[in-house]
């Protein structure tokens, strides 16, 4: 099939519903999990059974910050979209190394240690498959465009604001200044936490919650160029995590760094550096910077560069930590919780159920639409797999919302560097205890994996 994209500003006409077997879908966002729907329904769907509009209210060329690990169900979907995960992710990445400001060796490395690898052992069988490679969000959204077929085109610049039923069960979408979009036979809002059309579907007590968490992330284009060599050998072409006292000794903060660039010379990375608030407002009042999001302007750079050097004034903190942020060239605001999952960004979870969902929700709309289906039993089937997409995160979703805000500030909080421990911190919620069998056994789990990869110095270099 040959690929047809079309870049359509807000201002261009749209067409109008017409009443044929053609199922007529609106998608609300032009992210990963938005085009990964559409890709899949119009490669798998052929040109007459689906005719796609996308809608994105942002710019075509967008800047979309870092990625995360893709999951091999994310990948699977990436795959019957028309993308090579290959092409997006960053070999090598699978690794994370943890240290402390005061120690030359990681308290954790998790990574596949070589002396296994060589006898023949997989990632899976010691339980470290969720260790997947980043990905470059950019280059994600790049393939996925250029997969979608002729029966797709996406709207730039297209602000959706409100939703309308007809009485002939169609629905039509409405434009922040009023203007039509066209009518539909679906809507499927993939827009995540900022989304506008939220209320049409859900109530109040649905509304996405933000649990606590604010991620200030700063984009590193190239640390080899520009960070100690020390940190950059930390971090190798995985992920670091450093913790030192908090700025009055009394607590603890957590520094990270993450490679995400696909090819290997393409060297960035992000800075991240989380931020404890009642509401994501509230760090943006403090930095002056008057909403989040994605943000390059020198003002707003200087700022939180001066807020973050100040989060690591502890002389326990080396001044090469400090310059980090003097380097910095971009940043983003990530407030953890979402439209539909409240998981965090940093484990890469929240995008990798958008994917699996995306590919799910293809797979039921294939085959409806090779029936004699109807707005009702359209309805009938969204309602059955929005079900199914929020029980299969429920565990996790309950998990994170325990540790995150119920836990893991005031533990940072309180605790000083030197007695920090990362399992209570964020993976049991609750001081380490030895009669505690769970963390008994994950601390234990984490050292030997640790020590195997002291065998060639956690693949850092000699």
């Amino acid at each position: 099939m040959k690929t047809t994209m079309k870049t359509i500003r807000e201002d261009e006409p749209t067409s109008t519903s017409t009443s044929t077997s053609t199922m007529k879908i609106a998608i609300c966002g032009g992210g990963p999990s938005a085009l990964t729907l559409a890709a899949i329904l119009s490669r798998e769907g052929g040109d007459d059974a689906f005719d796609i509009s996308v809608f994105e209210r942002g710019e075509a060329t967008r800047d979309q910050g870092s990625g995360w690990d893709l999951s091999s169900e994310s990948q699977a979907a990436l795959k019957r979209a028309g993308l090579d995960p290959d092409d997006v992710q960053r070999l090598g990445s699978d690794t994370a190394r943890f240290f402390s400001v005061t120690q030359e060796r990681p308290l954790y490395c998790l990574r596949m240690p070589t002396i296994l690898e060589r006898a023949g052992i997989k990632k899976g069988h010691i339980g470290l498959d969720d260790m997947g490679l980043e990905s470059e969000r950019n280059k994600i959204i790049d393939g996925l465009t250029n997969a979608l077929g002729a029966n797709v085109k996406i709207y730039y610049e297209s602000y959706v604001s409100e939703v309308k039923k007809d009485e002939d069960g169609t629905v039509e979408l409405v434009g922040h200044d009023g203007r039509s979009y066209g009518k539909f036979d679906l809507i499927v809002d993939a827009s995540g936490v900022n989304s506008s059309v939220r209320h049409c579907r859900f109530g109040k007590k649905a509304d996405a919650f933000y649990t606590g968490q604010t991620v200030i992330q700063g984009t590193l284009d190239n640390p080899e160029k520009t960070l100690a060599p020390s940190i950059v050998d930390r971090l190798g072409e995985g992920s670091l995590l450093v913790v030192g006292p908090s700025a009055d000794g009394k607590g603890t903060t957590e520094l990270s760094l993450k490679r995400y660039g696909a090819a290997f010379e393409d060297k960035m990375a992000t800075v991240n550096l989380s931020a404890y608030t009642e509401k994501p407002e509230d760090l943006f009042e403090e930095l002056n910077i008057g909403r989040g999001g994605i943000n390059s302007k020198d003002d707003t750079l200087k700022r939180v560069k001066d807020y973050a050097k100040n989060r690591l004034s502890n002389d326990g903190w080396s001044e090469e930590y400090r310059e980090i942020f003097d380097n910095i060239s971009g940043l983003s605001f990530i407030a953890i919780g979402d439209s539909l999952h409240a998981l965090p960004p940093w484990s890469g979870m929240s995008g990798n159920y958008a994917l699996m969902d995306a590919a799910d929700l293809a797979t039921a709309l294939l085959e409806e639409q090779k029936s004699n289906w109807t707005p009702s039993s359209i309805a009938r089937l969204m309602r059955a797999e929005e079900v199914f997409f929020m029980e299969r995160t429920e565990d996790k979703r309950v998990h994170c919302l325990q540790v995150n805000p119920n836990y893991l500030e005031s533990y940072l909080q309180s605790t000083p560097a030197y007695e920090y421990d990362f399992i209570s911190a964020h993976l049991i919620g609750e001081p380490f205890s030895w009669t505690n069998i769970t963390a008994v056994f994950i601390a234990a789990y984490l050292r030997c994996i640790t020590l195997l990869n002291r065998i060639d110095n956690y693949g850092m270099r000699q």
